[in-house]
């Protein structure tokens, strides 16, 4: 529950908002558990785990994602896999269905060009080539950065 009384739940195994799925199902939500180190202000340690109230049930619609476990840097040239909801044109308009797409990395060197992201990419960041496509936002130049 949120420190003002309102009651958070997590949606899993939903590849659709409205539509119905066999798996998809609402979990509420015990605890937050935000980084020591995130803050409101910028994407810095950008990471909140959450406790639910009751085991998920793992299916092929859920699954646990696998975690980086040493603190490297993800090579270059690596595909990654992004997945969300998030805003898909200027207007602001969010999709019924999860968009899905492959990323490869850039180095940080690279995206920390004046031309890109002009030294504003941390150690704890990593930057992806966008191809203006992203699942959380529709993007402008070539480059997109996510918390690592």
């Amino acid at each position: 529950m949120a420190g003002d009384g309102r009651v958070f739940q997590v949606l899993l195994g939903a590849h659709s908002l409205t539509e119905p799925e066999p798996h998809k199902r609402l979990y509420r939500v015990r605890a937050q558990f935000p980084h020591p180190g995130s803050n409101i202000h910028n994407n810095k340690d950008d990471l909140l785990l959450l406790q639910l109230e009751e085991k998920a049930e793992l299916n092929a619609a859920v699954q646990v994602l696998p975690f980086q476990r040493e603190d490297r840097d993800v090579a270059a040239d690596t595909v990654c896999d992004v997945a969300g909801w998030g805003t898909i044109s200027h207007s602001g308009r969010q999709p019924d269905k999860l968009y899905q797409v492959e990323r490869p990395v850039i180095s940080r060197d690279v995206c920390n060009h004046r031309t890109r992201h002009d030294h504003t990419i941390t150690e704890k960041m990593m930057c992806t080539d966008s191809r203006r496509r992203d699942t959380c936002k529709v993007v402008h130049d070539q480059s997109h950065t996510k918390d690592r």
